[in-house]
C-alpha cells in the first residue's frame, strides 16, 4: 500500500500515535516511528534498551519510517 501511495497522511499520523496504536493493535508503542535523517536506524529501533522496531525502513508519502515488531 505504501509503494502505491495508498496510505493517507491522516493514517500515517494515526500510526505514529501511541494511543491509536494501543486501541487499534493493542501495542505498547506507536506502530510507526519516523526515522531521524543522519542517525543510524540500528540505534533508532530501540526503546528503553529493547529493540521494539524492525530495522527495515519504508518510504511512506516521502517520510522514512520503521515498523513496530510487536
Amino acid at each position: 500500500m505504501a509503494r502505491n501511495g495508498q496510505i493517507s497522511e491522516e493514517m500515517v499520523q494515526n500510526l505514529l500515535d501511541e494511543r491509536y496504536s494501543k486501541e487499534t493493535f493493542n501495542l505498547n508503542f506507536p506502530f510507526l516511528r519516523k526515522i531521524e535523517v543522519g542517525q543510524y536506524i540500528s540505534k533508532q529501533k530501540y526503546v528503553n534498551g529493547y529493540a521494539r522496531y524492525w530495522s527495515e525502513a519504508f518510504d511512506i508519502n516521502g517520510g522514512i519510517y520503521i515498523i513496530c515488531n510487536n
